[in-house]
C-alpha cells in the first residue's frame, strides 16, 4: 500500500477560506485564521517585515497575499466550523478542538452534527 493511499481527507474549504489555504496550505491557514479570524486585516503589496502577518505567513507567502488582497474579505473569517472538522479529520477530539478554538464542547459537537459527522 503508498503512502498516498493513506491520506488524510481533510475538509473542502468553504469559498471564504480557500484563497487562504491555497497560497498557505492546510496548516498555516489554520494558524493565520486562529491568530486574525474575525479582525479586519490589510494585505500589502509590500508588506513590512515586522508585521504579524508576515511572521506567521514569511515574506513571500505575505507578497503573494497582498497581490490577490482586493479579492480577500477585508475581515478575515473566523472559520470555526471548518477549522474543527479539518482538526477532527486529524484526528483530535472535541476537548481539544473545543480548547482551541475556545469555544464550548457543545459547540463543537453542533458543528460536527452540522457537517453529518
Amino acid at each position: 500500500m503508498s503512502h498516498n493511499a493513506l491520506a488524510i481527507a481533510y475538509p473542502r474549504p468553504t469559498a471564504q477560506v480557500e484563497p487562504f489555504v491555497t497560497v498557505m496550505g492546510f496548516d498555516l491557514a489554520i494558524a493565520f485564521l486562529l491568530q486574525f479570524g474575525g479582525v479586519e486585516t490589510y494585505f500589502r503589496k509590500n508588506p513590512r517585515e515586522d508585521s504579524d502577518i508576515v511572521r506567521l505567513n514569511g515574506l513571500d507567502k505575505a507578497k503573494v497575499m497582498g497581490t490577490i488582497g482586493e479579492s480577500l474579505p477585508r475581515r478575515i473569517p473566523s472559520a470555526k466550523p471548518w477549522i474543527a472538522a479539518y482538526l477532527a479529520a486529524r484526528g483530535a477530539d472535541v476537548k481539544s478542538i473545543a480548547l482551541t478554538l475556545k469555544v464550548s464542547d457543545t459547540t463543537v459537537r453542533k458543528y460536527m452534527k452540522a457537517r453529518g459527522g
